[in-house]
Order: structure tokens, then C-alpha cells, then sequence
């Protein structure tokens, strides 16, 4: 485990940064497929994701200091790879929550998939927490004989 937190991982950040574009993957399945053939089970995205924030800092930092001395680097972290990481690892542990909800209690959200696995998602995505006021004031508007606004 070692030698694979020490030197693979550094070494497919590395990659990801030099540009080695054939290899790179762009969506989740490319993800898993790319970190499989290096060698590398999805656990370690965490590990990949905190390699490729340090990289984006240290780009931020080389930044600053080619403006003082009008020097450019040609090799930067491509933004995309940690965005793809983060939401990966968002969409598993999403997964493995929302099958937790569906099977827990004998399945009792499974009597009605679609609102449960609705209501997941807008808890998901949502921007912030909604009060039980708020949820009654909601649904109260949406009762029969009291239209949307």
C-alpha cells in the first residue's frame, strides 16, 4: 500500500498533469476503467483528488510568480480531473447511500422508488435545508384548491 500511495498515485497525477491526453479519462466509467489499469481500486480517489488540489495550489503559486518574472510555464493541472475525481466519489457515496435508504427496514422506502429516490436527489443538489415550517407552507400551497403562485 506504500508503494502505491507513494508512487503510482503521484505518478497518474503526474500524467494527468504532462498531458498524456490518450490515457486520461473523461467520464466516471473512463475513471474506473484508467485507475483499474494502473492498478489502482477506486478507494484511492480520495488520495487522487487531494494530489490534484495540491497540484492546482501549486499552479496558483507558479501563477503568481510568472508575473513578476514574465516567465510561463507550459504544464498546468487540467481543472477537469479534479472536478471528474470529486464527482465520482459524490456519485458512489451517493449510491451507496440511496441503496441504503431503499433496502433498510425491510424496503419500506421501496414501496414508493420513486419518491424516495426523488426526494434523495433534491437533498443532494438542494443549496440548502428546508425548515418544517417551510415543507408545510410548500405542500400547503399544492393542495387541491390552492394553485401554485
Amino acid at each position: 500500500a506504500k508503494f502505491l500511495w507513494d508512487e503510482i498515485l503521484p505518478r497518474i497525477t503526474r500524467q494527468v498533469r504532462e498531458g498524456a491526453w490518450h490515457q486520461v479519462p473523461h467520464d466516471g466509467k473512463g475513471l474506473t476503467e484508467y485507475l483499474h489499469l494502473n492498478g489502482v481500486n477506486c478507494r484511492y480517489m480520495g488520495r487522487l483528488a487531494t494530489l490534484a488540489q495540491a497540484e492546482e495550489d501549486a499552479d496558483k503559486k507558479r501563477e503568481e510568480m510568472q508575473k513578476e518574472t514574465k516567465k510561463f510555464d507550459r504544464r498546468c493541472m487540467t481543472p477537469y480531473w479534479l472536478e471528474l475525481l470529486e464527482t465520482e466519489i459524490v456519485a458512489r457515496a451517493a449510491k451507496h447511500v440511496l441503496d441504503n435508504y431503499l433496502t433498510e427496514s425491510g424496503g419500506a422506502a421501496a414501496s414508493s422508488p420513486a419518491q424516495t429516490v426523488a426526494s434523495f436527489l433534491s437533498a443532494l443538489v438542494s443549496d440548502g435545508e428546508e425548515t418544517a415550517g417551510q415543507t408545510e407552507k410548500r405542500m400547503g400551497r399544492r393542495l387541491p384548491g390552492n394553485p401554485d403562485e
